[in-house]
């Protein structure tokens, strides 16, 4: 396909494919990128609520108040928030807070319990022990956060890029168009070049020449082509002009030859070369055609002393 395609759309095309993998490739590089410093972002969020909601909710956690502990839950700083849960030390359930009926938080832990993050595809669950104690806790709390906002704005994100991919693709094919000139148009003047001389058959015809990179070098080389064919086809026309001038030389001396074997050279009457040559034609002729040949001989007295005179 790319055989029959013209210079000019061969070059806009490679342009505009290496600039439109080079865009992708940038701008995919940039999304996950972005996509990944949110998620980052929040995943650090959530791990400093955690921790602050765990350290408040100690006191509360040690004088087993559940109030106070749903009071530190509710004044969580995470919109996202789907459910906050706060378990004992023995893993059971002591208060929670659920934002939204899509939140699945457990009744229980199962004891031992870490500090842990499961990172799904729509939501974020995070546990993070209470006290200062690791070996001890004075229990548990268990975050799960909603991602939906997040893959909200990762989506938008990626259309935006894919927005701005497509303009930069066609500002690079609108450059393309402008800028393969500047390759393209001293190869097709070549090429045009080159159909003119073969329909003219003109040498004297050349090619422009403008800098000095490859192409103009190509032109100097073409033009020296043309020099030296112009020169040959020169050298060829006089070289069939001197042998068409020997050829009629040499024919108007036989001519001479023939003229003054058969002519006499006063009179410029027919000699008798001529006249036995005649003679001898017209007794082939009767002997083939069984005719009868006469000679009618006509004498001059004293001709030859008034010729030879």
């Amino acid at each position: 396909m790319m055989r029959s395609l013209s210079l000019r759309a061969k070059l806009v095309g490679i342009i505009v494919l290496v600039s439109s993998l080079a865009i992708g490739m940038g701008l995919i590089a940039l999304g996950f990128y972005q996509q990944r410093n949110a998620r980052d972002a929040l995943i650090d969020n959530v791990s400093a609520q955690a921790r602050l909601m765990a350290l408040y909710s100690e006191a509360a956690l040690t004088f087993d108040d559940r109030s106070a502990v749903l009071d530190v839950l509710n004044k969580g700083q995470l919109p996202t928030l789907l459910q906050a849960s706060v378990y004992g030390s023995n893993g059971n359930l002591f208060a929670t807070v659920m934002r939204d009926s899509r939140a699945a938080l457990p009744e229980t832990l199962a004891l031992p319990v870490r500090n842990a993050m499961h990172l799904l595809p729509e939501q974020l669950t995070l546990t993070q022990a209470i006290g200062s104690d690791p070996n001890a806790p004075l229990g548990y709390l268990q975050l799960q956060v909603s991602l939906r906002e997040l893959n909200t704005a990762t989506r938008q994100s990626l259309l935006v890029l894919f927005l701005i991919g497509g303009a930069l693709i066609l500002v690079s094919f609108l450059l393309a168009l402008r800028l393969q000139r500047y390759v393209s148009a001293p190869i097709l003047n070549l090429a045009k070049l080159t159909s003119q001389v073969s329909a003219r058959n003109d040498f004297s015809l050349r090619a422009p020449v403008d800098g000095e990179d490859e192409i103009a070098r190509l032109a100097r080389g073409f033009n020296h082509m043309l020099d030296v064919i112009g020169e040959r086809e020169q050298a060829r026309d006089r070289a069939e002009g001197a042998l068409r001038d020997s050829k009629e030389t040499l024919e108007q001396a036989v001519q001479e030859l023939h003229h003054l074997a058969n002519y006499d050279g006063l009179t410029d009457l027919p000699n008798r070369s001529l006249c036995m040559d005649r003679i001898a034609n017209a007794l082939m002729r009767a002997s083939r055609e069984h005719d009868r040949v006469a000679v009618i001989f006509l004498d001059l007295d004293h001709f030859k002393e008034v010729n030879d005179s």
